[in-house]
């Protein structure tokens, strides 16, 4: 793999990190079988091009924090090529789920620490260094209209996203979605 010289010019960049469309293999979100290798072997190539530019890049890989998307990573493979892996502990849940024949039209919150756990123990029981592990945190929520305005907890049935209402506090019609990356330290159980 070549590098385009203006990809290595490290005033302009030090790291990569990979969102590779979240779920690679997923046939749900339109993947493709052969991406579970190909996935490694392009992080393979680009660490590979990486460290022949002679500068110090930082290479990471975005996955997400469900199992059932998780089974479509290479994680193994991917963190020995990987400085670290990006583990996206948002948008668990939301008016996708809707069309979900194991989930259903019902509100759950878009983050879940029930989730977020067995995702960790999956890194885990495939003995991934926790160093190489970093929680993305969404700092924004998710709305829903219930399809029943008097039940207002976990897993009542939706029938939409919330209606956006301006006020003097929200003078957007659109949240500014923005996940921050925190980096924390993880010792395995």
């Amino acid at each position: 793999m070549r590098l385009p010289a203006t990809f290595v010019a490290p005033k302009e960049l030090t790291s990569a990190n990979f969102n590779h469309r979240e779920y690679p293999v997923a046939p749900e979100r339109g993947g493709n079988t052969a991406d579970y290798a190909n996935f490694v072997t392009f992080a393979q190539n680009l660490r590979a091009a990486m460290n022949k530019s002679g500068y110090l890049f930082g290479l990471t890989a975005t996955a997400p924090s469900s199992y059932w998307y998780m089974q479509h990573f290479d994680i193994v493979n991917l963190s020995r090529t990987l400085d670290w892996i990006n583990v996206m502990t948002y948008d668990l849940h939301g008016t996708w789920d809707g069309t979900d024949p194991w989930i259903g039209a019902v509100a759950l919150a878009h983050t879940n620490l029930t989730e977020i756990k067995q995702t960790l123990d999956l890194f885990w029981r495939n003995n991934i260094n926790p160093d190489k592990i970093v929680l993305g945190i969404g700092f924004y929520g998710r709305s829903f209209t219930l399809s029943d305005p008097s039940c207002k907890s976990a897993g009542c049935p939706f029938s939409g996203g919330a209606v956006c209402v301006l006020t003097p506090c929200t003078p957007f019609p659109l949240f500014l979605l923005c996940p921050f990356h925190l980096i924390f330290q993880f010792s395995s159980p």
